[in-house]
């Protein structure tokens, strides 16, 4: 199985660095970058950070897991920036849609969340971020707006601002009665909110603020690859 030092060495020969070039850029020896690159020994996330900073058209996430591209397509990324510092290097939960009903068992949630597949993004906003997949939600119409099994990347939304959600924007629902929901904000009052599903077959339906544990902004949508490990337990 491919292991980081086996990417970070595939990197290096497409950047054309060499190991010594490496070990300049992020400030240790050559002996601990050969330890790296023959998988001997993890490097810490501040060499990683620096390493990116010098190179931030690297996909950090697919330097970490695998998953993705070698290198970012800035245009598919608004929230990526050019300077990557450490507090913008985060992790992004993948909630696999198989898993949502132990997702909603909040009394064990922090457990479950911290044993599932994880990928890394920059983000330059603060918060908690994760990813939902979208299966049977009914939100797919013909111009496949959210098509299934795409995955949602999220931004989680205090509690105080859920007085303020706007008319239109799609959110992450979770709530004591259900899995999880993905629905399009259609109106709002003090105590509840009305909701939409792009599906024509599916009605509007009405839901309690009161029955809401977690409401998470909607950012952007991916495909899922069809061979990704959710099962995965090694993160790196």
């Amino acid at each position: 199985m491919e292991r980081l030092g086996d990417r970070l060495k595939k990197l290096l020969d497409e950047l054309k660095l060499s190991q010594t070039n490496f070990a300049e850029i992020v400030g240790i020896s050559k002996n601990a970058t050969t330890s790296i690159v023959k998988n001997r020994s993890l490097p810490r996330a501040d060499i990683l950070q620096r390493f990116l900073s010098a190179n931030p058209n690297v996909n950090a996430n697919w330097l970490m897991t695998g998953n993705g591209s070698m290198f970012l397509r800035k245009q598919l990324f608004e929230t990526i920036t050019d300077l990557v510092t450490y507090s913008d290097l985060k992790e992004v939960r993948i909630i696999h849609a198989e898993d949502r009903t132990a997702y909603r068992n909040l009394h064990w949630q922090e457990q479950f969340i911290s044993e599932q597949p994880v990928e890394y993004r920059n983000f330059t906003k603060p918060g908690t971020y994760r990813k939902f997949e979208m299966y049977d939600d009914s939100m797919d119409d013909d111009d496949n707006i959210l098509p299934e099994a795409c995955m949602l990347l999220c931004r989680k939304m205090e509690a105080n601002l859920w007085g303020r959600l706007q008319p239109g924007d799609i959110f992450v629902f979770v709530g004591s009665d259900f899995n999880y929901k993905i629905r399009q904000v259609k109106s709002q009052t003090d105590t509840s909110l009305i909701l939409h599903a792009f599906n024509e077959y599916y009605e509007e339906t009405e839901m309690k603020i009161g029955a809401i544990s977690e409401i998470w902004y909607f950012l952007e949508r991916s495909m899922k690859r069809s061979n990704l490990d959710y099962k995965l337990k090694e993160k790196i």
